[in-house]
């Protein structure tokens, strides 16, 4: 069990920013496209990513012990892992939303206003989500 290897991440949920349109030969512009994911092989261990099976890797890791698994203490902090992982997923649908809208230049004062209190809401989640998975490592520390 590898429990180091699991990482809490703030990328700011980068990949749902569009890059800077590029100008065609033709002098048209070229629709921006976002930046996207990071490598998979970071994926693999970033719990904060809303795009990455590394919770369910973590899952089975802590389930080789089965007794401090499915002990009180490590089933709550589990699941207030897990509606936090949730609160990422509404939070990387809602930044995409916004990025296309300030992409399409509606309201961009309003849109950057409500990207800025996404981003606050976003780093909250994550610096819980790393307090989480300290205790986690705790719980499991005879076996790191």
């Amino acid at each position: 069990m590898d429990l180091l290897r699991y990482k809490i991440l703030n990328c700011g949920l980068a990949h749902e920013v569009y890059e800077s349109e590029d100008e065609e030969s033709d002098g048209q512009q070229k629709p921006g496209k976002r930046k996207g994911f990071c490598p998979p092989d970071a994926r693999k261990s970033r719990l904060s990513c809303a795009h990455s099976m590394a919770w369910f890797d973590f899952l089975r890791d802590l389930q080789q012990d089965p007794e401090k698994y499915q002990s009180d203490r490590v089933q709550i902090i589990l699941s207030g892992m897990d509606a936090l992982r949730t609160q990422l997923f509404r939070l990387d649908h809602q930044k995409s939303k916004l990025e296309t809208e300030k992409k399409n230049d509606l309201d961009h004062f309003s849109v950057q206003q409500k990207l800025t209190r996404l981003s606050e809401k976003y780093d909250k989640v994550i610096e819980e989500m790393g307090r989480l998975l300290q205790k986690i490592k705790k719980e499991y520390q005879d076996q790191i």
